[in-house]
């Protein structure tokens, strides 16, 4: 058997393991990464935001999208609303709203 077939058959059963191991709580982790992929997400847009949110946003972690032209973000569904509130205090500051688009685990991983 060539050497790669030999790592690849090595690489794949470890994987086996560390998926079917078992955690303190009692699952498994193949069990917590289903579960977490299941939930949704949400893409936080912060279209129209003033220029000056420009540092404060790129802080915070947002990306420029060059095509659509605004500051996007990837988040949790328990930290929507946390995001929400601080977009409308510290960047759009009574001017204007973030658009959330819920994100599947489907349209996460294509």
């Amino acid at each position: 058997m060539p050497t790669s077939c030999r790592n690849a058959a090595g690489s794949i059963l470890a994987l086996i393991y560390l998926l079917a191991h078992g955690l303190p709580d009692g699952e498994t982790i193949l069990a917590k990464l289903i579960a977490c992929s299941e939930k949704p997400t949400y893409r936080a847009n912060a279209i129209d935001a003033p220029f000056e949110a420009k540092e404060r946003l790129k802080a915070r972690g947002y990306r420029w999208d060059s095509v659509l032209r605004f500051w996007w973000k990837a988040i949790a569904e328990a930290d929507k609303e946390a995001e929400e509130a601080r977009l409308l205090s510290d960047v759009y500051v009574g001017h204007g709203s973030p658009a959330f688009l819920t994100v599947t685990a489907m349209e996460r991983h294509r």
